[in-house]
């Protein structure tokens, strides 16, 4: 799994893909950020949604998202462990408790804005 972001005022705009055998097998545009006083995680999955993820929580270095909607993932949940590593965690709705987890390795130093 590839996650790349770039800081783009006034939001983050990222791209995520899946390689496997050498082919792209999944393809999302993703975004964060604010509209209305509210954050907002948004992904366009091969040409489709966008689906919103309002920010239900952060605490500490946790950030979780969540669309009861959406059947899978119906929750993201990003944790910055250091500066260097990201967890990721995409659940599924009850009774569909599927959770895919994934660790993002940061290849860069470029930082968006302090808060």
């Amino acid at each position: 799994m590839v996650e790349v972001w770039n800081w783009k005022e006034p939001r983050y705009e990222g791209v995520a893909y899946n390689i496997s055998n050498g082919d792209t097998v999944v393809v999302e545009e993703l975004f964060i950020e604010r509209f209305a006083g509210n954050t907002s995680y948004l992904a366009v999955v091969n040409s489709s949604g966008p689906y919103a993820f309002p920010l239900e929580s952060k605490v500490d270095s946790v950030f979780k998202f969540v669309n009861a909607d959406h059947d899978f993932p119906s929750t993201i949940i990003y944790r910055l462990d250091s500066a260097g590593y990201i967890s990721i965690s995409l659940m599924g709705q009850e009774p569909n408790t599927e959770e895919i987890s994934y660790r993002l390795v940061r290849l860069n130093d470029k930082n968006g804005p302090s808060d």
